[in-house]
């Protein structure tokens, strides 16, 4: 006997001598079940009264709930002459003594059905009965595990609706979020088993659920239907857990099998634990679907294939976000956490079909189209690709063709080294070198010092555009360091630091240094000291030397303090690039040399002179301590 069945027979019970549980995990179907099957299969011969528990923190509000939808019932069945129905009319005329307002709950449709008698006392009259004219009355109690008072004595109220006054009680509840003791209350389960006839536990039938909710739901567009209607068995897998054969995607899991022996067991046992918890929600099915459409119509627009495989992975994202299973981590975004919905869903969640705007509208809400058209633009210059150059640029080593690779590779390393790729690209480049070295590939050997220097061509290109780097977003794993030499790392934190703007932080400072030195070179000196940098740049030393010339010889003298003195801060910061600082430091004193012997060389700016000795022996004291 299937769920529904149960509950069918339960109610058809002349005198039940207990109530039915219906349990099941939040988001089954549970609420679905009852409204949209049990009650509409019932309807001629049953009224179904829903008394939702959710946040109620007393008994007296339960009573007084089942009162309202009772009497709501009753006036709904007055017959076609007006008359109220013989269950309500012995109520008139008490109520005609004490009625001065018609009470809050009536519908404006209802309010004078009885000349106005519902005053807020109404309730005090009122007694409910086990039937509603020729109707049996079906009572359930709905969210019990969400009420805000004792469980065990919610359990006895709705007991004395079943025990005494003889109605069908039906609860709905997830049984795995009640706590089954409250202190020196009764225990859940004792009063329980003395109250509940039977449970049932609802496992939803998935392909019955996923094909009602796509054909009730509304969408703008048919074509979108039609699509979601083609990929229904995939979209009942990912829903379900199971394939169609009914074996479980947990069968698909790969074990941990890296790390020490007790790194290895822990992850094992958060993989078993995650498993579990795989859901089932059929309020996150409607979000997916309805949302995917929106995602859709991008993928259309952007002449993106294999759109079903943008949906399978849409769909595992939602399902896992809304249980709470991606988060935003303030760090490393949501790389620590989006690993899960592979395990979750194996072969059906791949991050080549999903970006990063994308994941932020799910988790944060927000649509960014700027970024997200960007990032659609890459997607499909990955499908456009047709030479080898192109397709070792925007593909996974996985996906190349042999030929095409040892083309393609030699071409795209070139271009890492001059600068010429995409900061993404440089991080595919580093994802790709790790999966050759994982699986065995023989790529052309990369130079990672040369790539080192490419990114920081291109990352000095982009500051001086002051382009903001708010698409750079393609990251990896923290957890994956160890996968990665020292250089790789390097290449790979250079990259990081100019995506969260650190590195145009320093470019902002250094160009705003500039900018005083010009103006007010005491109150540049001054801003500077309270500001981050990270070197001292060819362009700040060009800017110090024609501030030294042009400045009184008082202020040449705060100028060789100063400049020490910040470049010294400097070399205390793990960021500070000690080389690009020695190279502007020996421009700098080239340029003073070059000024003694053109201004300097008669008495008449000797003390001119004296300065600038005294900042050339200043230079090379700081040049000798970077040596160190």
């Amino acid at each position: 006997m299937d769920t529904l069945e149960e509950l069918e027979y339960y109610c058809k019970i002349e005198h039940p001598v207990g109530a039915l549980m219906l349990t099941g995990e939040w988001g089954c179907g549970k609420t679905y079940l009852l409204n949209e099957e049990l009650i509409k299969s019932l309807k001629k011969t049953h009224v179904f009264l829903r008394i939702s528990l959710f946040g109620v923190i007393s008994i007296d509000e339960v009573k007084a709930e089942v009162q309202k939808k009772w009497l709501n019932e009753c006036i709904k069945s007055i017959d076609n002459t007006g008359k109220v129905t013989c269950a309500l009319n012995k109520y008139v005329k008490p109520l005609k003594d004490v009625a001065k307002n018609v009470s809050e709950f009536m519908p404006d449709s209802v309010k004078n059905i009885v000349n106005g008698v519902f005053s807020i006392n109404v309730l005090d009259f009122v007694k409910i009965e086990n039937e509603i004219g020729n109707k049996k009355v079906v009572l359930i109690f709905d969210d019990l595990e969400r009420a805000c008072i004792s469980k065990t004595d919610l359990l006895g109220c709705i007991n004395d609706y079943c025990e005494n006054l003889g109605f069908s009680t039906i609860i709905v509840a997830n049984e795995d979020k009640i706590q089954k003791g409250d202190g020196n209350n009764i225990e859940y389960n004792e009063i329980k088993e003395k109250i509940v006839q039977r449970t049932v536990h609802h496992h939803p039938e998935y392909r019955s659920v996923v094909t009602s909710v796509i054909k009730n739901m509304k969408f703008e567009s048919d074509l979108y239907k039609s699509f979601l209607e083609e990929y229904i068995n995939e979209i009942i897998v990912i829903f379900s857990g199971k394939t169609k054969d009914g074996r479980s995607l947990n069968d698909f899991v790969e074990k941990c099998t890296k790390g020490s022996f007790r790194e290895i067991d822990d992850e094992n046992k958060r993989i078993q634990n995650l498993l579990k918890g795989r859901p089932h929600n059929i309020r996150s099915l409607k979000c997916a679907l309805q949302d995917f459409e929106r995602v859709y119509e991008l993928l259309v627009e952007y002449n993106i294939p294999e759109q079903n495989k943008w949906l399978f992975s849409f769909i595992a994202f939602i399902f896992s976000a809304r249980a709470g299973l991606v988060k935003r981590d303030e760090e490393y975004g949501m790389l620590l956490t989006e690993n899960n919905v592979s395990i979750l869903y194996p072969g059906y969640y791949n991050s080549n079909y999903m970006i990063n705007g994308i994941k932020t509208w799910i988790i944060d809400g927000e649509w960014d189209k700027e970024v997200i058209n960007y990032q659609m633009s890459y997607v499909k210059q990955r499908y456009a690709a047709t030479s080898p150059l192109e397709k070792a640029k925007s593909n996974s080593i996985l996906n190349l063709e042999e030929d095409d690779m040892l083309d393609g590779y030699p071409k795209l390393l070139n271009l890492a080294y001059e600068g010429k790729l995409d900061l993404n690209d440089y991080v595919y480049l580093l994802c790709n070198s790790n999966d050759a070295k994982k699986y065995h590939i023989n790529i052309p050997k990369i130079d990672w010092g040369k790539v080192q220097l490419g990114v920081e061509r291109k990352i000095d290109e982009l500051l001086q555009s002051h382009e903001e780097p708010w698409h750079y977003r393609v990251g990896i794993d923290e957890k994956s360091k160890n996968d990665y030499t020292d250089i790789q790392w390097k290449v790979y934190e250079t990259i990081e630091k100019y995506s969260n703007g650190e590195l145009q932080l320093f470019e902002n400072n250094r160009n705003r240094f500039i900018e005083l030195m010009n103006k007010d070179p005491h109150k540049a000196y001054e801003e500077i000291r309270n500001n981050r940098l990270d070197c001292f740049s060819d362009k700040m030393a060009e800017v110090t030397l024609s501030t030294f010339e042009q400045s009184s010889n008082a202020d040449k003298n705060d100028i060789i303090f100063n400049t020490k003195d910040i470049i010294r801060a400097m070399m205390y910061s793990s960021e500070f690039k000690g080389e690009q600082t020695k190279t502007a430091l020996n421009i700098l004193k080239s340029g003073l040399e070059s000024y003694l012997k053109q201004h300097c060389s008669s008495n008449k700016n000797s003390i001119a002179a004296a300065h600038a000795k005294r900042f050339m022996q200043t230079i090379d004291i700081l040049l000798a301590e970077l040596q160190k």
